[in-house]
């Protein structure tokens, strides 16, 4: 039913490397931070990919009221990449040039992937306005870039982490469908 609400706002719905359709609930031996217990901050899915989705559907079918947590954060990530332009324009600058490796590697699965791009984590058109924004903590691979770029980059990427994660402009909420089994 979800793929069917996706596909009546876009008719271009396609398979992400998790399929069309995927069950996201905690596991044994988890193959990324979503399928486990922890606490995930604000970031963005499928970063590594060459061209990441313009939309990404997430539905809760099931919540489990004793359990705390499980709330999504949202946030605007281009009001967030502007302000820590105004705060930071040098850093932000070095966020804009020096490429981010953005990478997944799941071999322990039924179709193994090993993903890998390297992107700016700000795109910015020839006008010098922000047009993109990658940012997934937990995918952020070593870098593969020349020396003297390496401390710069973490020095802005710890000031940009620090600005998201203490970013008073989120939305928090738990959603679950109607007759969906939670309350």
């Amino acid at each position: 039913m979800g793929r069917k609400v996706c596909e009546r706002i876009s008719r271009s719905v396609i398979p992400t490397i998790y399929g069309f359709v995927d069950d996201v609930k905690s596991r044994p031996v988890p193959i990324n931070a979503a399928y486990s217990t922890g606490e995930l901050k604000l970031h963005q899915d499928l970063v590594y990919y060459s061209s990441p989705p313009g939309m990404q559907a997430l539905f809760c079918l099931k919540f489990d009221k004793d359990i705390e947590g499980g709330e999504s954060i949202f946030s605007d990530m281009f009001h967030i990449a502007e302000t820590f332009r105004k705060q930071h324009p040098e850093d932000f600058k070095v966020l804009a040039t020096v490429p981010a490796t953005l990478d997944t590697i799941h071999y322990k699965r039924a179709f193994p992937v090993h993903m890998k791009v390297k992107r700016p984590m700000f795109t910015l058109n020839d006008y010098g306005d922000l047009t993109g924004v990658r940012y997934q903590p937990h995918h952020l691979g070593p870098l593969q870039v020349n020396d003297e770029f390496i401390e710069p980059f973490y020095a802005a990427y710890k000031k940009f982490y620090a600005l998201t994660n203490n970013w008073p402009y989120t939305v928090l909420f738990t959603s679950v469908l109607k007759g969906g089994g939670g309350g």
